[in-house]
């Protein structure tokens, strides 16, 4: 996971917690299960590091998320458009970082069978989002097991990274260890992430406000959240983030108040159950 910042959480409330509607056969979602509320965030409110932004969302017919919109404490404006296949399945996500709501990057995604396949990233430049990154998924026994990170130049795709996935017997992953080329031709570990979960099962959307990754594998809440780089100079990880999660619900069990790091920042939820 990256540095945890007051502009990276409130960038991924508004990217991922589209998920709570794409996903409606999942019965982990609020509303999945016959004769239950259709719930969806209307509002989420963040505090971290003393600094306060909020995102507020607009919906389609169908219940599925069109607009995020996120404004900080010194009127900074920030959101993305949503656009979805016949499967409700996220195809796009176009950004804006001001309040002329100009794209300036975006990410495209391709599913196949197992889930998504392929994602293409264009990122800002100068204003004009262009194609700097794709991220191919390999499966083994229908769960991700393999991320293949190409940087995209001159039309050309070259291999820079690749991350292996671990799961818990559960279904969740549970360490995520990133291999860069060394120079040389050889690949090394050096960034992982790993994670502890509860034995509640959690709503899909809310696992978006830790991952900027909306396939994020995961089934429960984690409580934990470890980072760690690995140092050749001293052959040990040394640990970046180590962030502790704590929830609480409201009666129909959708998380109302997020507290992270111990209260580094702290999210608050509104729901709207239909």
């Amino acid at each position: 996971m990256k540095k945890l910042s007051l502009l990276m959480l409130v960038t991924l409330c508004a990217s991922l917690t589209f998920m709570s509607s794409c996903k409606k056969d999942d019965p982990a979602d609020s509303g999945s299960e016959p004769n239950t509320p259709k719930c969806n965030v209307t509002v989420i409110d963040l505090t971290a590091f003393g600094e306060k932004g909020q995102t507020t969302f607009k919906y389609n017919a169908a219940g599925q998320i069109t607009e995020s919109h996120t404004t900080g404490d010194n009127s900074e404006v920030s959101g993305s458009y949503y656009t979805y296949n016949s499967a409700g399945q996220v195809t796009k996500i176009e950004s804006y970082a001001d309040a002329s709501k100009s794209i300036n990057n975006k990410t495209e995604y391709t599913y196949g069978p197992n889930g998504v396949t392929e994602e293409k990233i264009f990122a800002d430049d100068n204003g004009i989002p262009t194609h700097s990154e794709t991220r191919k998924y390999e499966y083994n026994n229908g769960v991700i097991s393999k991320v293949n990170n190409y940087i995209v130049s001159g039309g050309s795709e070259d291999l820079y990274e690749y991350e292996l996935y671990t799961y818990t017997i559960s279904g969740d992953v549970s360490l995520i260890v990133s291999y860069q080329d060394d120079g040389n031709g050889n690949w090394t570990a050096y960034y992982r992430d790993s994670y502890t979960y509860s034995t509640q099962v959690a709503n899909k959307a809310l696992l978006g406000f830790f991952e900027e990754n909306p396939n994020f594998p995961a089934n429960h809440y984690y409580t934990n959240n470890k980072s760690e780089s690995y140092k050749s100079v001293d052959n040990a990880w040394e640990s970046d983030d180590d962030l502790d999660y704590v929830y609480v619900f409201d009666a129909k069990g959708n998380p109302t108040t997020i507290t992270i790091g111990g209260g580094l920042a702290v999210a608050l939820l509104t729901w709207d159950c239909k």
